[in-house]
């Protein structure tokens, strides 16, 4: 358990170097990025996976309210609640290249992209909830132009966004997704 950690990025966890960092069955709750990112986690370039996790109240001063880096990331099996990105993106992941599933995303929120969910590279989200986050555009998935957003199997409704329409999800997502509920995004 990580409860109440501060620091300048990742206010539990640095993850940094060479290799692959794998995090099983833990709670991070009310930890700070007090600097920039990762409320909860910072990925360093290091390949992350992260299963069985629940991310609760973390927070960071600028992207990924709970988890932010941009290697490649997996996510199995988690919950995000309440995260947030005070003034950047993916108040639940801020991420380059990630792979979430079988995870929930409930109450998050970021300033600018992406209160769920935010992606700068290619994302595969499959058996996901991701219901009642907030950010100025993408309420609760917003991914860069240009680069591939798959959906499958996954509910993303009942998201805000603040300036857009785009109250459930900000960007394209390809064509070779199905099985979902968007909202209106």
């Amino acid at each position: 358990t990580f409860t109440g950690n501060t620091g300048h990025n990742g206010g539990a966890i640095v993850a940094g170097g060479a290799g692959t960092t794998t995090l099983i069955n833990n709670v991070f709750s009310s930890n700070v990025a007090n600097g920039h990112f990762g409320g909860a986690i910072e990925d360093m370039g290091v390949e992350l996976s992260v299963s069985g996790c629940s991310f609760s109240n973390n927070s960071a001063a600028d992207s990924g309210g709970a988890i932010t880096g941009g290697a490649p990331l997996t996510v199995t099996n988690c919950t995000f609640t309440g995260n947030a990105a005070h003034n950047g993106s993916g108040g639940g992941i801020g991420s380059g290249s990630l792979t979430v599933s079988n995870s929930t995303f409930v109450g998050n929120s970021a300033t600018t992209y992406g209160g769920g969910i935010f992606s700068g590279g290619t994302a595969t989200v499959t058996n996901c909830t991701i219901s009642g986050n907030t950010s100025q555009d993408g309420g609760g998935v917003a991914n860069q132009a240009g680069t591939d957003l798959t959906l499958n199997n996954t509910i993303v409704a009942g998201n805000t966004s603040r300036s857009t329409s785009d109250n459930d999800i900000y960007g394209q997502i390809e064509l070779t997704s199905a099985f979902n509920l968007i909202g209106d995004g």
